[in-house]
C-alpha cells in the first residue's frame, strides 16, 4: 500500500467532510456580531425591523432545540441514503438557512433561517464523525477525528472575525454560506463509505472505495472480511434486543 498517497487521500476527503463542522462552527460563530447589529436601531442597510430582548433570546437559542430535531434526522438519514450523500444534501441544508437569514424581512423568517441552520448543525455533529471513523486508516484515526473539533473552532473564529469586519448581518450571514458551499461541492469527489456500502450488500463498490482511501494496490479481502464481520455482530446484537 502506498502509505503517503493513501494518507493524502484520506486526509482529503476528511477535509472536505470537516467542512460541515466548520459550517456548524460558523453558524454559532455568526450568533453575537449579528446579534449587536439587529439590537441597534434600524439601519437602511440591513432591513427595516430590529429585535426585542425576548425576540434576542430565542435567536440564540433556537438553534440549540432544532440541533436535537437535526440529529435525529442525521442518524436516521446516513443509514437510509448514506454518509456521503447526507453531508451534501446537508450543506443545501446550510445554504437554505443562511437564504433565510440574509433574506429575512420579519422575525418569523429571520428564526424560520436560524430553525433550519440548527437542524443542519445536529446533523453535521452527528454524521462527520461516522464518516471519519469508517474512512480514516486505524493508525491514524485519532489525529483525523479531531479534525471535527478543529474545524468546528475555526468555524467560530470565521463568524466572530468576520463579524467584526462586516457592519451588516445580511452581508455577514453570506460569509457564513461559504465552508457549506464548499463542503458540498468537495463532498462529490469523495467515495461513499465502505461500510455503508458493504450494509447495502454493494461489495464490488465498497472494495473501489476501500481502494480509493487506501490505495489502488491494497489488498481489500482482509479488510472487507472484517467489516462483514463487523456487520454480521451488530445484527445479531440487534436481533437479541429486539428478541
Amino acid at each position: 500500500m502506498d502509505y503517503h498517497s493513501t494518507t493524502k487521500t484520506s486526509i482529503g476527503s476528511l477535509f472536505s467532510a470537516t467542512l460541515s463542522t466548520m459550517a456548524a462552527g460558523a453558524l454559532v460563530g455568526y450568533t453575537s456580531p449579528a446579534l449587536l447589529r439587529l439590537m441597534e436601531p434600524i439601519s437602511p442597510a440591513d432591513g427595516s425591523f430590529r429585535l426585542t430582548s425576548a425576540q434576542a433570546n430565542w435567536f440564540s437559542s433556537v438553534t440549540n432545540l432544532s440541533a436535537v430535531l437535526g440529529s435525529f434526522a442525521g442518524g436516521y438519514s446516513m443509514n437510509r441514503i448514506g454518509r456521503k450523500t447526507t453531508i451534501i444534501l446537508n450543506a443545501v441544508v446550510y445554504l437554505v438557512g443562511w437564504i433565510l437569514v440574509g433574506a429575512a424581512q420579519s422575525f418569523g423568517m429571520l428564526m424560520a433561517g436560524r430553525v433550519v441552520g440548527g437542524i443542519a448543525f445536529g446533523v453535521s455533529v452527528t454524521v462527520t464523525p461516522a464518516f471519519i471513523g469508517e474512512t480514516a486508516l486505524a493508525d491514524i484515526r485519532g489525529a483525523l477525528a479531531s479534525l471535527v473539533r478543529i474545524m468546528g473552532s475555526v468555524g467560530n473564529v470565521w463568524g466572530y472575525a468576520f463579524g467584526a469586519l462586516i457592519p451588516s448581518w445580511r452581508w455577514l450571514a453570506s460569509v457564513m454560506a461559504i465552508p457549506p458551499l464548499l463542503c458540498g461541492i468537495c463532498m462529490f469527489f469523495v467515495k461513499e463509505t465502505p461500510l455503508y456500502l458493504l450494509s447495502k450488500s454493494k461489495v464490488h463498490e465498497a472494495k473501489r472505495a476501500l481502494k480509493f482511501y487506501r490505495g489502488k494496490n491494497y489488498d481489500c479481502v482482509p479488510e472487507m472480511e472484517s467489516l462483514q464481520q463487523y456487520l454480521e455482530v451488530t445484527l445479531q446484537s440487534k436481533a437479541s434486543k429486539a428478541g
